[in-house]
């Protein structure tokens, strides 16, 4: 879709809670936004609406007049929104199989027979999230990838193909506690490591909701992929955004870096290096591990080359990298799961958890916000490779080799409004240059 070009709604119902009415909203939203996010498992949106009280809806209490739609319908939460955007980029956004509810509704503005309101909108899976509670004890034979779909079968209702997930490698066992599935499903996504991983040092996954369902991936994995899309820094004015798709597709209309290195955010996470402190309840005594992150290094699937750390101190060959900055405490789990488990550490939470606690940080590396023309087809969780201008004006190289290369979709937005339609998107990398 061409930047300046407006939204073309096919479908926009709001449906009442008990089914008996709904309303077409296609000429009263004034904007749509659709959320995606990898460190959400669940996707989001904002409607800004305009409804007139001069025939929108008829009194649902009969009394034979008519109201806006807040008061007509009403509109009290739970509400059923089926959606569908037409997209010239892209298949669109078509949420009519797999609606959206209403989460809430704010900002609400009156003037006379007029009123302004945003509906913040929610997939099923976060209403069934906060009526459900994981009871069950999963044992320390199953692995966690197994655990994580049945979580969501049984407590969300909700599926995950196999192209969905991605195979783990170790097991873990334990006891929902009665927490949200959305908590334990996140709390697990820090433990696994994927089946194609070397050792422990590629722990760390992401639960997730995209348009196309629902997700279990291994961050090392997601960097695996080919990238989808590539987007060149260029200049966007008013006469190439009406020269149509071909022009504007490729196009960074804009950008701006949110981090491009952040050394003592690194150093207070750990993701260089940190140092563990476990209670064994069985021995009493104090196990501990110091994790290191070139000593993992070449194990990791990276999406650049991973920087140099300085030196301690000047002069010293000893790197920042090679002290712990960060102390962690645990209790090891022994015997909690299983009868029959009386000795063996169930699971291993030294290099697992401080791995995956030091793969996150060091992801959010590099951080960009980037605006181009709408594609509804690009996901959360997809790579795309970026070219930024080179400032330096040297001869044959047009492009910057420290900011351009891979990036991860963190999270979008697809903005659709009366004059244009956008994405936005954060993007994130753990290292520097391309590849």
């Amino acid at each position: 879709m061409s930047a300046d070009q407006a939204a073309n709604y096919e479908e926009f119902i709001i449906e009442s809670n008990d089914g008996s009415r709904d309303v077409d909203l296609r000429f009263g939203v004034l904007s749509f936004q659709y959320f995606e996010d990898v460190f959400s498992p669940t996707i989001t949106a904002r409607v800004l609406v305009q409804s007139s009280g001069g025939g929108d809806i008829e009194d649902f209490k009969g009394t034979g007049g008519t109201k806006a739609l807040l008061q007509g319908l009403p509109v009290i939460g739970g509400e059923r929104v089926s959606i569908k955007v037409k997209n010239i980029v892209g298949d669109g956004i078509d949420l009519t199989e797999d609606p959206l509810y209403v989460g809430g509704v704010s900002e609400i503005m009156a003037d006379g027979d007029r009123e302004v309101f945003t509906l913040n909108l929610v997939s099923r899976s976060a209403i069934t999230n906060e009526t459900s509670r994981v009871t069950k004890k999963y044992p320390t034979t199953q692995k966690i990838d197994i655990s994580v779909k049945q979580i969501a079968e049984e407590f969300l209702k909700i599926e995950l193909p196999e192209d969905n997930i991605d195979s783990c490698k170790n097991q873990y066992g334990f006891i929902g506690n009665l927490r949200k599935p959305f908590t334990v499903l996140t709390w697990l996504a820090g433990k696994a490591i994927p089946a194609s991983g070397k050792k422990d040092s590629t722990a760390g996954y992401f639960f997730y909701q995209t348009l196309d369902g629902h997700y279990f991936k291994s961050i090392d994995e997601l960097i695996k992929q080919e990238p989808y899309a590539e987007y060149k820094e260029d200049t966007v004015n008013k006469s190439t955004l009406e020269s149509g798709v071909e022009e504007t597709a490729t196009k960074i209309m804009s950008y701006a870096f949110k981090q491009n290195t952040n050394i003592l955010e690194k150093l207070r996470t750990g993701a260089f290096s940190s140092h563990n402190v476990f209670f064994d309840p069985l021995t009493f005594e104090f196990p501990q591990f110091t994790y290191k992150l070139k000593e993992f290094a070449e194990q990791m699937e990276v999406m650049g080359e991973p920087p140099t750390l300085p030196p301690i101190e000047a002069g010293s060959s000893e790197s920042l990298g090679d002290y712990p900055t960060r102390l962690m405490t645990r209790i090891l789990d022994r015997g909690t799961m299983d009868p029959d488990v009386k000795v063996d550490v169930n699971s291993d939470p030294a290099k697992v958890q401080s791995q995956s606690i030091a793969r996150y940080n060091l992801l959010m590396t590099q951080a960009v916000q980037v605006t181009v023309a709408c594609n509804s087809d690009l996901r959360a969780g997809m790579i795309v490779k970026l070219f930024f201008k080179n400032q330096s004006f040297e001869k044959g190289n047009e492009f910057d080799e420290h900011t351009s290369g891979l990036y991860m979709i963190k999270e979008l937005c697809h903005q659709f409004t009366q004059t244009d339609s956008l994405t936005s998107m954060l993007l994130v990398r753990d290292s520097y240059g391309r590849k």
